[in-house]
């Protein structure tokens, strides 16, 4: 639909002045570019003008209905993170119809928040036992995320073995291990695994071993890159 003309009722020079008269059936444009000719004195008015001149509001107009527009699943999700206890650390939030779901650890544990369901489970994603969860971040992708966790006082060598990560598919809820060692770093999209490679002084007594170490490196998304050379550990 557009604009409806009514008449030509004067003369300025030679330009005539059109008024037109709005109608249920225009949008909020074309209101705002009638409203804004109406009560113009400028016999060569431009619509065009007038949208430029109202840019800002529409920018803030189409930030809104975004804003309004978000889904029942987000809505819920976005209430069920704003209800956790304190201790708790939001991990992913997934608003998808085929996950709508909230991950969050609370107590060394990693627990899933079905919103449709309004059930809360425990995610296993260890194969083993540990101790404590050091930390979580998401990959590039954010359909997985990665866990790292202790298990001081559970193996022989914590040099070795001490530390683990582990890598969850949310979609197939599905879990891989991707290195230990006693070190788990993650800056800079990068992935790094300190890890114990031999004992220079094995004989000598626990307190005054030395050992070579190795970084182990991998990609934001679980992938190695490789293992660098021998050092010595400080």
């Amino acid at each position: 639909m557009g604009f409806k003309q009514k008449s030509n009722i004067g003369v300025q020079g030679k330009s005539k002045i059109r008024i037109f008269k709005p109608h249920s059936g225009m949008s909020i444009l074309r209101r705002i570019v009638f409203d804004e000719g109406k009560y113009s004195k400028n016999p060569t008015f431009s619509p065009i003008c007038v949208l430029k001149r109202q840019y800002p509001f529409f920018i803030a107009l189409l930030c809104s209905m975004g804003t309004m527009a978000q889904t029942p699943i987000a809505n819920r999700v976005k209430a069920v993170a704003k209800r956790l206890p304190g201790q708790a650390q939001i991990v992913a939030k997934y608003t998808d119809n085929r996950r709508h779901c909230l991950y969050y650890t609370l107590r060394d544990r990693l627990l899933r928040y079905d919103v449709r369901t309004n059930r809360r489970e425990e995610v296993t994603f260890s194969s083993r036992p540990y101790a404590s969860i050091i930390a979580t971040w998401m990959s590039d992708d954010k359909n997985t995320f990665f866990i790292a966790i202790d298990k001081k006082g559970m193996v022989p060598s914590y040099l070795e073995n001490g530390q683990e990560l582990w890598m969850y598919d949310s979609k197939t809820r599905k879990t891989k291990f991707i290195g230990e060692g006693f070190s788990i770093s993650h800056k800079h999209n990068r992935i790094t695994i300190k890890r114990a490679s031999r004992c220079i002084n094995p004989s000598a007594a626990q307190s005054q071993q030395h050992w070579m170490i190795r970084d182990h490196q991998f990609d934001n998304e679980g992938t190695p890159l490789g293992k660098s050379e021998e050092y010595k550990m400080r």
